[in-house]
C-alpha cells in the first residue's frame, strides 16, 4: 500500500511554517524571525572581520565548509565582493554598552541607522570594548573575504571589514 500524501502539495520542506502572532494571527516563520529580531538591531556598521569571533557564549556555529569558501571567493572575483549589499549582512551579537563605548569613541550616536547612509567603521572593536562580537550568521562570508584578501595580497586594515547587523547579546531572544 503506497504511503498516504500530505493535504498540501508541496513537500515537507518546502512548506512555510506559521506561528501566531500576539493577536493570534498566523504569520509565516521566515518572515517572523527577521521582524522579530529588529526591535533587538543596535546599528550596522563595517565591522572589522579580524575582531569578530565565530565562537558563541552558547551553542555552536556550523562548521567551515571549505567548498563554499573557495566558491565565495570565486563570486567576489567575477561579481565584487557587494559587501555592502543588504542581502549580505553578517549578522553579529554584542553588549549594547560596548556598541555605546564604540559610538562614543568615534563621536556618532548609538542609535539604530538606516540604509540611506554610510554604515560607521567600527575599527578598534578590541581595543575599546569589554567582550567580543559573536558571529551569528556571515561565518563563511568573513573566511572567504580573509581567502580573498590573502590571495590578493591585500594587507590594508582598511579593507578588512564587512557590514553586520549588530544585535543587542543581553535582549536577544533564545529561540
Amino acid at each position: 500500500m503506497p504511503p498516504k500524501k500530505s493535504a498540501t502539495s508541496e513537500p515537507p520542506s518546502r512548506r512555510v511554517r506559521k506561528r501566531a502572532d500576539s493577536a493570534g494571527d498566523a504569520l509565516p516563520e521566515s518572515i517572523a524571525i527577521e521582524e522579530r529580531a529588529e526591535p533587538f538591531r543596535l546599528m550596522t556598521v563595517k565591522f572589522p572581520i579580524d575582531e569578530v569571533t565565530a565562537k558563541w557564549s552558547m551553542g555552536s556555529n556550523r562548521d567551515i565548509d571549505t567548498k563554499h569558501v573557495h566558491q565565495l571567493c570565486q563570486l567576489f572575483d567575477e561579481h565584487s565582493l557587494q559587501r555592502q549589499d543588504r542581502a549580505h549582512r553578517a549578522r553579529l551579537l554584542c553588549r549594547a554598552e560596548d556598541v555605546r563605548a564604540m559610538c562614543d569613541h568615534l563621536g556618532i550616536d548609538a542609535a539604530p541607522n538606516d540604509d540611506s547612509s554610510d554604515p560607521p567603521f567600527f575599527e578598534g572593536w578590541s581595543t575599546i570594548t569589554s567582550s567580543s562580537a559573536e558571529l551569528l550568521a556571515g561565518n563563511h562570508r568573513i573566511h572567504a573575504l580573509k581567502a580573498f584578501l590573502e590571495q590578493r595580497k591585500i594587507t590594508d586594515k582598511g579593507d578588512r571589514w564587512w557590514v553586520c547587523d549588530i544585535f543587542d547579546r543581553g535582549g536577544f531572544p533564545s529561540c
